[in-house]
C-alpha cells in the first residue's frame, strides 16, 4: 500500500466538485479528486446515444436576479437557506458564461385541454387562466381567498415561516390558488411526475417538484383591467448543444490544470483529529486535512452505525429520446410542461430549440413516471413509445408519428428523492450522526441542507469552499 498526502480531496461527480477542485488547483493548493462514478457532471451530466449528445430530461441554466444585483461574495452563501443562491445568480452567471457559451432560450409553454400555452409552471405566465374552462371558477376561489383574513400561509411567508416545513404543498396551494387551479393544472402535474399526492410534498420546497407558489391577490388580478405581471424567468442553453458540456469544461480544465484524479470506488474513510485518510478498493490511501463528500453518503453512515443505510421514498423515471426532422415539427418549442389529462408524459424538451442550432434533426427527451404510466396500463416499452408518438400528434407537434425516430429509452428506478417531511427527518437524523463521526468531512448535497443540489446552488458551494480553503 502506498499513501500520499494532499492539501485536500474531493470525493463525488457534482459541479461543486469540479468548480472547488479547479479552483483550488489554481490557487496552487495539492488537489485530489476521486470520482468513482461514470461521468461528470451529476444530474448535469450527458447521455450519448449513437455519438448523439442528449440531456437526462429538461435542464437548463437560469440567472434571473429579481431583487438586487446579486451578491459577489460565495463565503456569504448560506445553504441552509431555501433558493438562498438566487442572491449570487449574478456571479453564477459570471462564471458559468466564463467557461462555455450560452444563448437565450425560448420561453417554455404549458399544455393545457391540448393547447399549448405560455408557461405558467415555471416562467410566471398566468395567460392560461382566462381559458374558459378555468376562469370563473379560478376568479370565484381568488376573491374568496382574498376575502378572508390573511393566514399564516400566505405564499409571502414561504421562506421564514416553520410552517411551511410542517405544512404539505397541497394546504399551501390550496390557500393561495384555490382548488379549482389547483386541481386544474399543479396536483395532476406532481401526479404525472411522481404518481404521487401534492399531500406528499413539504410545503416550503415546492419548486422541487417545478411547482410555484402564487400570491392570491397575484391571481385575482389577472381578472381586472389592469393584471400584475411577473417579471420573466428566463432560461439559457448551452449553444453546443447539450448541458453536459459544462461538466466537461470543467473535468478538461482540471486536468490541465495538474489535479490529481482517480477513477476508482472507495473502500473506507477515517478521520482523525488533524487529518481524514480515504482507502481505495485497490488498496491505495490518500491523506488531506479536508475531505469535501459530494457522494451518496450512505456508505458513511453504515461505517458509523454499523447498520444499513436508510432508505428514502424515491419516485422513478422514463426517458424516451427522440429525433425529429425539423421541418416535420409544426409547432417550435423549447420545454413543454403537461398537466393536461390529452398526454402520459409530464415533461418535454427540444435540445435542438433551446441551443438555437441549426442541425436538420430536433433531439428531444421525453419524461414520463413509469408508475403513473403503469396506473394507465402501459408497462411494456414498445406501447409507451407508441402512446408518446401519439401524445406528439394530438398536440399537433407532428403530422405522423412515422416522422418520429427513437434514439433510445432509459428506466430509471428510484432516482428523485421525494421532499416529504418523513424524508426530511430521516435526513436530519442522519446528518447529526455523520458530523459527529467525521469532523474533518465537509458533506454537500442533501447531506449539507435538504434540497440545496440544483445546478446555480451547487455553483456557488463550489466557489464557497475554493474561497474557504485557498488559504
Amino acid at each position: 500500500m502506498t499513501k500520499t498526502d494532499f492539501d485536500i480531496i474531493l470525493a463525488g461527480n457534482y459541479l461543486t466538485t469540479l468548480i472547488a477542485a479547479l479552483e483550488l488547483t489554481r490557487s496552487g493548493k495539492k488537489v485530489c479528486v476521486i470520482n468513482p462514478l461514470p461521468a461528470w457532471g451529476g444530474h448535469f451530466t450527458k447521455i450519448n446515444i449513437n455519438g448523439v449528445n442528449f440531456d437526462p430530461g429538461a435542464v437548463s441554466h437560469e440567472f434571473t436576479v429579481f431583487t438586487d444585483p446579486g451578491i459577489q461574495d460565495p463565503l456569504l452563501y448560506n445553504s441552509i437557506v431555501r433558493n438562498d443562491c438566487a442572491r449570487f445568480n449574478r456571479l453564477i452567471e459570471n462564471y458559468t458564461r466564463s467557461h462555455i457559451d450560452l444563448v437565450k432560450m425560448r420561453p417554455p409553454n404549458t399544455v393545457f385541454n391540448g393547447q399549448l400555452f405560455p408557461d405558467i409552471i415555471m416562467t410566471n405566465k398566468l395567460d392560461i387562466l382566462q381559458h374558459p374552462v378555468l376562469k370563473e371558477n379560478i376568479k370565484a376561489e381568488a376573491e374568496f381567498i382574498l376575502h378572508q383574513s390573511e393566514g399564516e400561509l400566505h405564499a409571502k411567508n414561504k421562506t421564514a415561516s416553520p410552517l411551511f416545513l410542517e405544512r404539505s404543498y397541497y394546504e399551501t396551494s390550496i390557500a393561495n390558488h384555490g382548488a379549482a387551479l389547483h386541481s386544474a393544472l399543479f396536483e395532476p402535474y406532481f401526479r404525472k411526475m411522481s404518481n404521487l399526492s401534492t399531500t406528499r410534498l413539504i410545503a416550503r420546497y415546492h419548486r422541487i417538484g417545478w411547482l410555484p407558489l402564487y400570491y392570491p391577490q397575484t391571481i385575482l388580478s389577472q381578472f381586472s383591467e389592469k393584471p400584475q405581471t411577473l417579471p420573466d424567468t428566463i432560461f439559457s442553453y448551452p449553444t453546443a448543444g447539450y448541458i453536459g458540456v459544462f461538466g466537461e469544461t470543467l473535468f478538461k480544465k482540471l486536468e490541465e490544470a495538474g489535479a490529481t484524479i482517480i477513477r476508482t470506488k472507495i473502500d473506507c474513510v477515517k478521520d482523525s483529529e488533524n487529518k481524514t485518510s480515504v482507502t481505495l478498493v485497490d488498496g491505495e490511501k490518500v491523506t488531506a486535512p479536508k475531505l469535501i463528500w459530494s457522494l451518496s453518503h450512505d456508505q458513511l453512515i453504515s461505517a458509523a452505525t454499523g447498520k444499513p443505510a436508510n432508505v428514502f421514498e424515491r419516485w422513478s423515471a422514463t426517458l424516451v429520446f427522440l429525433t425529429v426532422p425539423r421541418k416535420a415539427l409544426l409547432k417550435d418549442f423549447s420545454v413543454l410542461w403537461s398537466p393536461d389529462n390529452s398526454t402520459l408524459f409530464y415533461r418535454a424538451s427540444n435540445q435542438t430549440d433551446c441551443s438555437s442550432s441549426d442541425e436538420p434533426d430536433a433531439r428531444l427527451v421525453v419524461e414520463l413516471n413509469p408508475d403513473y404510466l403503469n396506473v394507465h396500463g402501459l408497462t411494456a416499452e414498445a406501447d409507451i413509445i407508441q402512446r408518446v408518438k401519439q401524445d406528439f400528434c394530438s398536440l399537433g407537434l407532428v403530422s405522423s408519428p412515422e416522422s418520429i425516430s427513437i434514439a433510445g429509452f432509459k428506466s430509471l428506478k428510484n432516482v428523485l428523492l421525494l421532499p416529504s417531511r418523513e424524508n426530511w427527518q430521516l435526513l436530519e437524523n442522519e446528518r447529526d450522526i455523520l458530523y459527529d463521526t467525521y469532523p474533518n468531512v465537509l458533506f454537500t448535497r442533501n447531506t449539507e441542507s435538504f434540497f440545496t443540489d440544483t445546478m446555480n446552488d451547487q455553483i456557488v458551494k463550489g466557489l464557497k469552499i475554493a474561497a474557504q480553503f485557498k488559504n
